[in-house]
């Protein structure tokens, strides 16, 4: 199913980093969708149900393979060669060096087929598992994950996207505000209303901060970095505006295929709809952050 999807999945998204062997699997709640692994991984705390893990072979997608993208991407640490090919449903994700993935959106799993040469470390293999591979999974659910920090402003929810350097988590950290998410939510529309997960493993904050709850989406403001203007300004994001800025900052992205593509458009338009977006410029001078913070909130004060 892709698309908002009810609270009751029809069935988990597997995340299989030893296919071919039975075990035990680690049974999580991520992003409003359960989440099974073959391994332990520490990032996505501690599991919540356990079960049998039986193996699993991989399958070959119908239809002739086309290159949905090839090119460079942080992960596991450094920065990496990506190329992903899809075949019907099922793409195949390949990582420098030769770590290879398995992502079938069909039947919303991802088997670890190469653990690269020489192998890489666990550390590296989980933070590339929670990367493209559940990222499309996470796309073929509903979901877009939104390279950006989050903050309740005034109680609200509120997103800071922006390119690298633009100042999402300086931003988002700012007094009386609580930051509640860094580097990446995923989103979905759920009956007309767009709800943020900020359960997501975050690299800069500590797992007790993290929402197990979604909460909606009240705000999403994209920050054109420092030194943009002379005095900050805040300026409203006409839909097409703010549906090109959404489009933009979802992760892995480049990644999908044909129905993937249409389905996060859709997202996209929507949330462009039914959320407020702005774009803020600021000077270079840090001390004048807090008159971009007077003018978000002004912004969400007039909205209610």
């Amino acid at each position: 199913m892709i698309g908002g999807e009810a609270l009751q999945a029809p069935g988990p998204i597997e995340l299989r980093l030893n296919p071919t062997t039975s075990g035990v699997g680690f049974g999580h709640r991520l992003a409003g969708r359960r989440l099974m692994t073959d391994l332990s991984l520490p990032s996505l705390g501690a599991p919540r149900e356990f079960e049998h893990a039986t193996p699993l072979v991989a399958v070959r997608g119908v239809g002739d393979a086309h290159l949905a993208f090839e090119g460079e991407a942080w992960l596991g640490g450094r920065m990496r060669r990506l190329v992903a090919h899809w075949r019907g449903a099922v793409a195949e994700v390949e990582i420098e060096p030769e770590v290879v993935w398995q992502v079938d959106r069909a039947r919303w799993r991802a088997l670890l087929l190469a653990t690269g040469t020489p192998a890489e470390s666990r550390g590296a293999l989980e933070e590339m598992a929670l990367g493209p591979p559940l990222l499309l999974l996470l796309a073929a659910r509903g979901l877009a994950a939104i390279h950006a920090s989050a903050a309740l402003v005034d109680g609200k929810l509120v997103l800071f996207s922006g390119d690298s350097g633009a100042g999402k988590s300086t931003f988002a950290a700012q007094p009386p505000w609580v930051r509640m998410a860094d580097d990446l939510v995923p989103i979905e529309n759920l009956g007309g209303l767009i709800l943020a997960h900020l359960d997501y493993p975050q690299l800069k904050l500590r797992p007790m901060r993290r929402s197990v709850a979604p909460i909606p989406l009240a705000g999403f403001v994209l920050l054109a970095g420092p030194g943009s203007a002379k005095s900050p300004t805040l300026d409203r994001l006409t839909g097409r505006e703010a549906a090109e800025a959404l489009l933009a900052q979802t992760m892995s992205s480049r990644l999908y295929d044909e129905e993937l593509l249409s389905a996060h458009f859709e997202l996209c338009l929507a949330t462009a709809q039914r959320v407020p977006a702005y774009r803020l410029a600021l000077p270079r001078d840090l001390l004048r952050i807090s008159e971009g913070v007077d003018l978000v909130q002004r912004a969400l004060r007039q909205r209610d």
